[in-house]
């Protein structure tokens, strides 16, 4: 990382990691100016920490994109089970969508419950096709994809991580159809009167200009 600056995001991460090796865990009481350790054994603490730091830094390093940034967005999506139908939802967050998810159909039946899932927002910053970013975003994330049903949960409970400036937020998908993977890529964004889903397969080759600081949302592993 010698000679590279580090982004509030990055910094973010890199606390995450840190204090992760303390979870639930209180190491010590502050009282006034003084800190007491609470494990018996300060040292150890001591060494932890350290070790705590060092693995930090190594994921920061190891956790680095060509064509984007980090933002300052994390997020929890629920566990999500039951069969669900897109526009006649309750919670269908959208006034516009995508014919073409019925086409392809990426509509048909859900593929069991999913798992509570962690979540963080990337920023694009150089001009790049659908591939390009899933390319680069591969080398960070074993599986970037999410269920339609957690992307329609995230915008009915997270929309303040979306841009809603006309510009693009993204969600890649995977889905099994007659048999074979299928990738595709779900584009959401703010009109004047709401939010539109459209749909797009990783194929298509139009160039997203970094200009706009369009938005991915990508798991965490």
């Amino acid at each position: 990382m010698k000679g590279k600056s580090c982004t509030r995001g990055q910094a973010n991460s890199f606390l995450s990691v840190l204090l992760s090796g303390f979870t639930d865990e209180r190491i010590a009481t502050i009282d006034g100016e003084k800190i007491q350790w609470c494990n018996e054994n300060p040292d150890l603490t001591v060494q932890r920490l350290i070790l705590s730091i060092n693995n930090g830094f190594q994921a920061l390093k190891n956790f680095a994109f060509s064509l984007f940034s980090f933002l300052d967005i994390h997020f929890v999506v629920p566990a999500l089970k039951g069969m669900w139908e897109m526009e006649k939802s309750k919670t269908n967050p959208f006034v516009y969508v995508d014919n073409d998810f019925e086409n392809w159909e990426l509509c048909a039946e859900a593929e069991g419950p999913t798992k509570k899932t962690k979540g963080t927002g990337i920023q694009l910053d150089k001009d790049a096709t659908f591939q390009n970013m899933y390319d680069d975003i591969l080398k960070n994330v074993a599986s970037p994809f999410w269920d339609l049903r957690q992307i329609w949960e995230f915008v009915n409970k997270f929309s303040q991580h979306l841009k809603d400036d006309g510009t693009a937020n993204f969600f890649f998908v995977r889905k099994k159809i007659k048999g074979e993977y299928r990738i595709f890529v779900v584009y959401v964004r703010r009109d004047s009167d709401g939010w539109y889903a459209r749909v797009y397969r990783l194929e298509y080759d139009g160039v997203w200009r970094a200009v706009f600081r369009h938005r991915v949302f990508v798991p965490q592993q």
